[in-house]
This record gives C-alpha cells, sequence and structure tokens, in this order.
C-alpha cells in the first residue's frame, strides 16, 4: 500500500493532530528532538561565544540556530501543540534572559486559498507564537510579526509534503 495512502487513512480515521504525527513520521521529522538539540546548543553556545567576547559571532551563531527551527501547523490552523509549547519555553528563557535580544516570528502558509486569505493565516500563526512567548514572559517590544502567507515557500511543490512544510512559522534573530 503506497505510504501516503496510509498518510491520508490514518488523517481521516483520527484527525489533524494525529495526521500532523503521521507525516512528520513518514518524512523524518523527530520534533523533540531537534528542539532539545537547540535548547543543549543554544546554553552551550552562547556561553562559549560570549567567553571569547566577539558580539558579531554571537549574533551569527544565535541566528544559525533560531533559523535552523520552524514550527509547522495543520491544515487552516493556527494553534500551537504540545511540543510548539515546549520549544517556546526554551525560547522564551533566552529572550528573558537577554532583554536586549530581538526576533522576527513569520508566519507562512501553503499554496491553496486566495492571497488575502493566505496573509491573514500566516499573521495568525506568527501572532499566536509572539502571544505565547508574551505570556510566557518576552517583551513585545522584542519581537516583531509578519506575514508572508503563500509568498515565500520552504518547497516547492503541489503535493501533501510540500503544502505541510510551508504551513509554518520561521523564526529570525535579530541580536
Amino acid at each position: 500500500m503506497n505510504r501516503w495512502v496510509c498518510v491520508a487513512l490514518v488523517a481521516s480515521l483520527s484527525g489533524c493532530s494525529m495526521y500532523d504525527q503521521a507525516v512528520d513520521k513518514l518524512a523524518g521529522i523527530d520534533v523533540k528532538k531537534s528542539w532539545s538539540k537547540f535548547a543543549s546548543s543554544t546554553s552551550k553556545g552562547t556561553s562559549a561565544v560570549k567567553t571569547r567576547g566577539h558580539k558579531s559571532a554571537q549574533v551569527n551563531s544565535m541566528q544559525e540556530r533560531w533559523e535552523a527551527h520552524t514550527i509547522l501547523f495543520g491544515f487552516d490552523r493556527s494553534t500551537l501543540n504540545k511540543d510548539d509549547l515546549a520549544m517556546l519555553k526554551t525560547l522564551s528563557g533566552y529572550l528573558k534572559a537577554h532583554r536586549k535580544s530581538k526576533i522576527k516570528i513569520f508566519g507562512h502558509t501553503d499554496e491553496r486559498g486566495s492571497s488575502e486569505y493566505n496573509i491573514a493565516l500566516g499573521w495568525r500563526r506568527a501572532l499566536s507564537v509572539s502571544s505565547k512567548l508574551e505570556s510566557m514572559g518576552v517583551a513585545p517590544k522584542q519581537m516583531e510579526v509578519v506575514s508572508y502567507g503563500k509568498e515565500k515557500p520552504k518547497v516547492l511543490g503541489h503535493n501533501e509534503m510540500a503544502w505541510y512544510e510551508n504551513r509554518r512559522v520561521e523564526f529570525k534573530y535579530l541580536g
């Protein structure tokens, strides 16, 4: 049986959350493992860079770490799941400890739907992340929210895997 047929079957039988997990599993994505690596490298990398005293090296190092990760969403969804909350807790800890640091939060969608609808959906996704970070103690002035809608796809294609990868929020560390 084709594995995409299995994913579709799982999605239809068990709902969006299970569907996202099934796609993650087929794509080889381990969200918890990915974010735990981010958390440990952030704390280690920051102290090592600070010891050297190079602010530009610290910004580049942090920028790479922030930009390497994304939050993925279900179709037409802007709600965060438990794995996202754990990751955002790590990010909020960093931002609260570094009050002068700033990030930009980019909301994206897949190609389906009108440009106007997708800009609004990308905005809702980015706002759900910034609102959660704010509720965790991050100052609003540390965050900037932008929506690209469907204008900047991460993966080109007209299939479920491409759409799944494009329904995301990304971060940019501004320093």
